[in-house]
């Protein structure tokens, strides 16, 4: 990841999992996880199959995507023991609340679920810079120094999809 880039960070709550590392770990427990979107652009028509089979496949694809989510979410649990809540999310890094013990520059591994269903989860390493005061209380500052294309590329679509949702929120009200 460039240090260099500045990327949209958005107020949105996430749950997520983390773990401690050491200063020479920089090898990624957390493989990476994404569901090929790709099949969400197919139509009955391009797919060759009638409209009933195809929206039955679809919906079973979606129960599939939940199962795997949940038990890559209790898979989780053992590799990245401490929990956490996000509560600003970008690409720079979070502002979260763990009860791991944590310190100013500590290293960490987080795995942040983006969405259930379908299943979204982005991983990164980073450091603790510091803890931000907040209306939701006393915060730890993350900033990524390892993040995959693909990781940064489900948060920023997670911070894009959030801002439209507040920004349609706003014109409601």
């Amino acid at each position: 990841m460039n240090a260099i880039t500045t990327y949209k960070s958005i107020d949105a709550y996430a749950r997520g999992r983390l773990r401690l590392i050491s200063d020479k770990d920089d090898l990624f427990i957390f493989p990476g996880f994404s569901i090929d979107e790709s099949s969400s652009e197919e139509t009955p028509s391009s797919s060759g199959m009638s409209e009933s089979a195809f929206r039955f496949l679809q919906r079973l694809e979606t129960k599939i995507d939940h199962l795997i989510g949940l038990a890559q979410a209790e898979t989780l649990t053992v590799d990245f023991p401490y929990e956490f809540q996000a509560f600003q999310i970008g690409g720079n890094g979070l502002l979260f609340r763990s009860d791991a013990p944590l310190a100013s520059e500590s290293r960490i591994e987080i795995v942040l679920f983006l969405s259930g269903a379908p299943l979204r989860i982005a991983g990164g390493i980073g450091k603790i810079e510091n803890s931000v005061a907040t209306v939701h209380g006393s915060l730890w500052k993350f900033s990524f120094t390892r993040l995959r294309e693909a990781d940064l590329d489900s948060i920023m679509r997670f911070v894009f999809q959030e801002e439209r949702q507040k920004i349609r929120e706003q014109k409601l009200s």
